[in-house]
């Protein structure tokens, strides 16, 4: 399946989204980012999910995401 989601922030060592349902995503599933901003990224980079958080004041949760080698 492909998901696409709004950043809400990036780092060196990983990278948020914004999902409207936190049943997309569990801790530990892996995915891999294909574009950030809709600018398609060179390389594919494999990512883990490492939590899914409600964000305060808001109807979103906020998935945080670890960059991984494999």
């Amino acid at each position: 399946d492909v998901y696409k989601r709004q950043l809400y922030d990036i780092s060196a060592g990983g990278l948020a989204l914004k999902s409207p349902d936190p049943g997309l995503f569990t801790k530990g599933e892996k995915l891999i980012a294909l574009k950030i901003n809709d600018q398609e990224l060179p390389n594919p980079v494999k990512c883990k999910v490492v939590s899914v958080r409600h964000i305060i004041d808001d109807d979103l949760f906020k998935v945080g995401v670890q960059f991984i080698k494999d």
